[in-house]
């Protein structure tokens, strides 16, 4: 299970196998935060937005870790009684939250947007899964916080420098865990990662997740 904060004692750490999901909104420091104005209106954007993605986030089994101002971190590990893997349902969660909040004609959130006058945010989402400790870092009593220690959410992260808004980007890991009808919509990327398995020597990948919903 990923714990909650108050399960940690400070620098305790939980051993687990999840996915993990980065969410970044693309092109944020261009838009307009010059006055006050600009500002309130962008906080109630980014407000709507993240609402509605935690949400979508937790309807499939993750958890939200942080929020980053503009993107965020979950996780999702293998409960018990989720007929779905980890893999499964944080990319179905990723396909969901373009299909609802996206800048396309009729995407619910989209609509609400305009309706603030806010240009609807362009985001990218990565995701990679393995072996990860989730722990409780920080000075006792002071400033602390739950984080993902490992290569699983150091890849995750990295993606985010290859990804372009609108591309849904995941790990070798997670499209090898993938059910063979969802592979079809896998495309390998001839991005260098630099990364190598350990036992086989075989390079890391990243791919780009293309299938989406249909309307």
């Amino acid at each position: 299970m990923i714990p909650d904060a108050d399960d940690l004692a400070i620098h305790e750490g939980r051993f687990l196998n999840a996915a993990v999901l980065f969410l970044d909104i693309s092109g944020f420091t261009g838009r307009p935060q010059e006055t006050r104005d600009q500002q309130e209106q962008l906080l109630q954007g980014l407000s709507l937005f993240f609402t509605e993605a935690i949400r979508v986030v937790e309807d499939f089994g993750g958890v939200v870790e942080k929020n980053t101002g503009d993107g965020l971190m979950a996780y999702f590990a293998r409960e018990a009684d989720e007929d779905a893997s980890k893999e499964v349902r944080s990319l179905t969660a990723a396909i969901t939250l373009f299909d609802a909040m996206s800048g396309g004609p009729g995407a619910p959130l989209s609509n609400e947007l305009w309706n603030f006058g806010v240009e609807p945010f362009r985001f990218r989402i990565c995701i990679d899964s393995g072996p990860l400790t989730v722990a409780k870092m920080g000075a006792a009593q002071r400033f602390n916080g739950v984080v993902a220690i490992g290569t699983t959410a150091n890849l995750a992260c990295k993606m985010l420098n290859v990804a372009q808004a609108g591309e849904i980007m995941i790990g070798n890991n997670v499209a090898n865990s993938l059910p063979e009808d969802w592979r079809q919509y896998l495309a390998r990327s001839d991005h260098e990662t630099g990364y190598h398995y350990t036992l086989t020597g075989l390079p890391y990948y990243y791919w780009y997740y293309t299938g989406r919903w249909i309307s």
